[in-house]
Formats: structure tokens, sequence, C-alpha cells
């Protein structure tokens, strides 16, 4: 999709839905271009969702904005600024895959910046947390399980393998 096309989307854009979607195209695009018109049209979204107030799009943004300015070494002082602001938010609005998200796009900035050490810590949050939300997420699909009226009294195995 050129920038043109990706403008004309932008405009359509009415409701957290067509954010959505729209983010999702902006991540296909991010990851294969890096240029100041897409580094306007993120920077226009995310006042787009900070307007409707949503967090979750402003999070997944943040990213992609990060990714735009990652090859720039003279940026890096914006990237942390950015990257802890997509740290607070995930973690004020319980944003637990946006909070995985920044801690695995932190694991890069702290290889980029040569803390070797710093970066493995990043990149353990980022693994513990998608770790403990994918047990959480069992340990709730269990529960609605077993309270299912067709299953009430009776005995279920449940094997899990990791």
């Amino acid at each position: 999709m050129t920038n043109e096309e990706l403008f004309d989307v932008f405009a359509s854009i009415s409701d957290k839905n067509d954010l959505t979607n729209f983010i999702s195209i902006l991540r296909v695009a991010s990851a294969n271009i890096k240029s100041e018109k897409l580094l306007e049209l993120i920077n226009r979204c995310l006042e787009l969702c900070s307007k409707h107030d949503y967090g979750i799009g402003i999070v997944n943004l943040f990213e992609l904005k990060i990714k735009q300015l990652f090859h720039h070494q003279n940026q890096l002082n914006v990237i942390e600024k950015i990257l802890n602001q997509m740290i607070q938010l995930s973690t004020k609005i319980d944003y637990t895959n946006g909070l995985a998200l920044a801690y695995s796009t932190k694991w890069g900035v702290e290889k980029l910046k040569g803390n070797k050490e710093q970066s493995l810590i990043a990149l353990e949050s980022s693994m513990n947390i998608l770790n403990k939300a994918s047990k959480e997420m069992i340990t709730y699909t269990l529960s609605a399980i077993i309270h299912l009226p067709s299953l009430s009294g009776q005995k279920i195995m449940i094997s899990l393998v990791q």
C-alpha cells in the first residue's frame, strides 16, 4: 500500500474498530517501510487514539513509532521516553500484551545501546509476562469449562502439557 493509499484509509476512520484495523495495516507497513511520511501517519493516528481514549491503540502505535525511529541512533532519548510511556500506559490500563510488547521492545533498545544485561532482563520480563498471561488464560478457560451446566456433577480429567 502506498503512502497516499494509507493516508486515504486513515481519512476514512470513523470509530475504534476502524482504528484497530488501521493499526494492523500500519503494523505491516511499518515492518516494511521506514519513512517520515509513515512516522507522520503514526503520529496522526496517535492523536486520533487519544481523542477516542483508546489506550490499547496508543500502546501499539508507540511500538510502531519506536520501530520507525529505531534506525536513528540520535533518537535514543526519544525512543526511551516513548518506551517508558508505553510501559506506564500498559500498566495503567492493565494491557498485558502491551506490557509484554513494551518489554520485548525494551530488549531491542537495550541491546542496541550495548547493555547486554539490561536487554536480557527486559527479554526475561517480557517472557514472564506472556507466560503468566498464558497460565491465567488456561485457568480462566478451565474454570469456564468446569462450570458448564452440561458438565455439572461429572468427573473431568484434564492433562496439561508444557
